[in-house]
């Protein structure tokens, strides 16, 4: 994070330096979308996270990139690595996918991080961006009674992925991944575990009732990249 917060600092010193930019590549929970047929581009992390930046460098201009793209699993995402992600010349570059990798089951793991690594090799390759991974939030764990009826079609299958142990896998792949290839991580999934240590519903947490967090899930990741940030200050 040293070339990000460094940015951040000569941005604040010189008005006519290149504005600092910030893309936030992945699914849909990085697209802002929330309950069925709602997209909060105001909520989602990384807008939060703008704002807390602009809170602590008041004089410096950051543009994020919101890149994430419904539906969609880390393979497809590098079919857009250049156009959504390289072609801005980032300082910061966050990476979330998982969610919809785990529909490919255990052997969709290698795939996933195959993917991940072609992600930052590119990112490295041809710009001087931070890289960061978030990991994904919980899904449900139990039938959810606010799921819309157009998804209703998706519990079932959700479910078993989130307490069969299979999201987990990816997970873990991540991690493997980031210590593999020194890129810090966002731990969402830890954190929300904690949170279901506590006793909390984590159905509750979920604006869609499947796998789209609420407004405190955007917080928390918001906050863990502030932190990281905070940590090379």
């Amino acid at each position: 994070m040293k070339r990000f917060i460094a940015r951040l600092k000569e941005k604040a010193k010189g008005g006519s330096v290149r504005p600092v930019i910030y893309v936030a590549f992945g699914d849909s929970v990085t697209q802002g979308c929330r309950e069925y047929g709602n997209l909060d581009p105001q909520g989602v992390y990384h807008a939060k996270l703008r704002r807390t930046i602009r809170q602590f460098f008041p004089k410096t201009v950051i543009e994020v990139i919101n890149s994430g793209v419904g539906g969609e699993n880390a393979a497809e995402g590098c079919k857009r690595l250049e156009r959504d992600v390289l072609a801005f010349s980032p300082d910061l570059v966050t990476i979330a996918f998982g969610l919809n990798d785990a529909w490919g089951g255990k052997e969709g793991v290698e795939q996933y991080k195959s993917a991940l690594s072609q992600m930052v090799s590119g990112i490295r390759r041809q710009t001087e961006a931070d890289v960061v991974f978030i990991t994904p939030n919980m899904m449900l764990t139990r039938d959810n009674p606010n799921v819309h009826p157009q998804h209703k079609s998706l519990a079932e299958e959700m479910l078993r992925l989130s307490t069969g142990g299979i999201l987990d896998l990816y997970v873990d792949a991540m991690r493997t991944l980031a210590a593999q290839l020194d890129v810090p991580v966002a731990d969402a999934y830890a954190a929300w575990k904690g949170w279901e240590r506590e006793g909390r519903d984590i159905n509750q947490l979920l604006s869609n009732g499947l796998n789209h967090p609420g407004e405190e899930g955007h917080a928390l990741v918001s906050r863990l990249l502030w932190q990281l940030i905070e940590s090379y200050r």
